[in-house]
């Protein structure tokens, strides 16, 4: 079921009518999880069956690492490695076996990345002790909510606590806050991500006769149709979350105005990253040898750690060269600043060449993610950097490209989010000015709010590229 689906829009409005309309925790509790099942079930009878084992197996490794305190290892670890099995085997098994000249065809469950991370992290954090056991019909709700189920964000158990255990009311604000995401991820989702698709999917069938600007057109059209498809999908699930009470992780810092190899990793789908830092990453620099090299240990396992990303994403040898270009990008942003090229730069500049320069390396890794097989890639970047004599073009009938690439940069200009003060510059001066004139006078703040709500949803409609109704990208990883 997608979020811009009639049946969805149905689904969740009655889910949020039954779960205002009482107050009963367990009603309440029983509303959400019959409605994430129906969301998740509607991917199909095998899919749902998939989730409801992992859900099973990750619980029972808790309750038995529970009962058992003495041997908590002993039910935790295995249970971490069975869930580790299961991804390996539906996403990885079927690419290696064709390696080797097989063809084994397996279907992969939807979002099977998303909930198998989730449930390795909450009984890895179980075994260290900064989360408590759940009930099974609070951990039936964490794992299986549905604004965060299939393509994230990655939800902490002890982010979610308070909420599981209470299922409060949302508050005004958080309402106000909730229509707003929406709003803003239906523009990303139908204005901007399908239309640039149909774009990106042309440039990118024909890549070896359209000229050098329609090539490099291309692949910023899919960068910002990922962009917009991810991040609309995370701020639309953020949104009814908050219609619900529950305040999800941010997963998307304004990702477009990244200046550096660095920044773009901790704007850039947030949530993976902080889960791959703590539970790869930091076990890894456990294991090295204290005898190494401080240095070298922690590039290695950065290195490791980027490669995991990049084949998290999918099995294939496209992503694996990405995530190659990941550890490129990172090495040479390194050996900058140890050889003081950046400091050299002066201070106000280094943000607009950061800008500049990155736009080099993230068109080359849109390509990389975007192309199915390694020549597909020599291909596109043969036409884009040597030389390319084509005359045919894209370029006079792509009007409406630019200005969606227009509108995608002001929309994460409007939600810019500064790294260093960790606050979002424009969204919380806007805040504050709409929290008091809802303070002041409620009723025209609501009406008004309500209108423009509507007015966004009719606009994004009448804008949608084309009549059918395309999934999230990143329901196949």
């Amino acid at each position: 079921m997608v979020y811009t689906q009639l049946e969805f829009f149905i689904l969740f409005v009655a889910t949020l009518a039954l779960y205002l309309w009482t107050s009963s925790y367990q009603l309440r509790s029983l509303i959400l999880i019959s409605s994430s099942f129906i969301f998740y079930a509607w991917a199909g009878v095998f899919d749902f069956f998939i989730f409801m084992i992992v859900i099973v197996v990750s619980y029972w490794s808790v309750y038995l690492a529970h009962r058992y305190p003495e041997k908590r290892r002993l039910f935790v670890y295995p249970g971490v490695a069975v869930l580790a099995l299961h991804l390996f085997v539906w996403k990885y098994l079927p690419w290696i076996s064709h390696q080797f000249g097989s063809r084994l065809q397996l279907p992969l469950p939807l979002g099977i990345s998303f909930f198998t991370l989730q449930g390795i992290g909450y009984l890895i954090d179980y075994s260290r002790n900064t989360t408590k056991l759940m009930t099974f019909r609070e951990f039936l709700l964490f794992k299986s909510f549905f604004p965060q189920l299939i393509s994230g964000p990655i939800v902490r158990a002890r982010d979610m606590f308070t909420y599981l255990r209470t299922l409060p009311d949302p508050k005004g604000s958080e309402a106000m806050e909730g229509i707003f995401l929406i709003c803003t991820g239906l523009v990303k989702k139908l204005i901007i991500a399908d239309f640039l698709a149909m774009f990106a999917d042309g440039v990118f069938s024909e890549p070896s006769r359209l000229d050098r600007p329609t090539l490099m057109l291309g692949a910023v059209a899919f960068y910002l149709q990922i962009w917009g498809d991810f991040s609309g999908y995370t701020d639309m699930g953020r949104g009814c979350a908050l219609l619900l009470g529950v305040r999800l992780p941010q997963n998307f810092y304004s990702v477009l105005y990244a200046c550096s190899p660095t920044e773009w990793g901790q704007r850039w789908h947030a949530t993976l990253g902080n889960w791959m830092r703590d539970y790869v990453y930091k076990p890894l620099m456990r294991i090295f040898p204290k005898g190494w090299n401080l240095v070298f240990r922690h590039t290695l396992g950065m290195y490791v750690t980027l490669i995991l990303i990049a084949l998290w994403h999918g099995a294939s040898y496209n992503f694996l060269l990405w995530g190659v270009a990941l550890c490129l990008a990172k090495f040479v942003e390194y050996w900058s600043h140890y050889w003081g090229l950046v400091e050299n730069v002066p201070r106000a500049w280094r943000k607009p060449a950061g800008f500049a320069i990155m736009f080099v390396p993230i068109m080359v890794m849109a390509v990389m993610f975007r192309s199915q097989t390694i020549p597909d890639i020599w291909i596109y970047l043969q036409g884009v950097f040597g030389a390319n004599s084509n005359t045919a073009s894209f370029i006079p009938f792509a009007g409406g490209v630019f200005w969606r690439v227009a509108l995608a940069f002001g929309l994460d200009g409007m939600m810019y989010y500064d790294l260093q003060k960790r606050e979002y510059i424009f969204a919380e001066f806007l805040r504050n000015r709409v929290s008091k004139i809802l303070l002041t006078h409620p009723i025209p703040a609501s009406c008004a709010a309500g209108a423009l709500a509507g007015a966004v949803i009719i606009i994004s409609i009448a804008f949608r590229a084309n009549d059918n109704i395309s999934s999230f990208i990143y329901f196949r990883f």
